[in-house]
């Protein structure tokens, strides 16, 4: 901003949990699932973080943004990022929200899901067995 004379959108746009099965849906595809991780990736510095960046298509994927952007501007972005976000170890702490979809699209024999209410047990009964069962290594 300060050194362009303006706000411009320097990542592609957000999207909420609670939006995504809609737009699994409006693709076309059914039975939409959602889960999502919260990773946080220590980095030696921002040049390394934007490569990997990069590397997992994390761009600006927005039509309306710059072409180029300064190494000036690369340098000053570094330096500030470096002091907000170090930790004690010097390395910078960086946290992605993954977000796993999964969709199938129409077909006559795709599972139909059951009448609302019409279940036999509890999911509360039912969690509380498995916190209970063999899988549960403090039992």
């Amino acid at each position: 901003q300060e050194r362009y004379g303006g706000v411009a959108p320097h990542l592609s746009p957000f999207v909420r949990d609670s939006e995504i099965g809609g737009l699994i849906q409006a693709a076309g595809f059914n039975l939409p699932t959602a889960d999502s991780d919260l990773l946080t990736v220590r980095y030696p510095d921002m040049f390394t973080m934007m490569e990997h960046l990069r590397g997992m298509g994390e761009t600006n994927a927005t039509h309306i943004r710059r072409n180029y952007t300064s190494m000036e501007t690369f340098i000053a972005a570094a330096s500030t990022y470096q002091e907000l976000y170090t930790d004690e170890e010097d390395l910078l702490e960086a946290t992605f929200h993954v977000i796993y979809l999964i969709g199938w699209k129409p077909h006559s024999s795709q599972q139909e899901p059951d009448e609302r209410g019409s279940g036999s047990t509890r999911l509360s009964t039912t969690l509380e067995e498995l916190a209970q069962g063999p899988l549960n290594p403090s039992s």
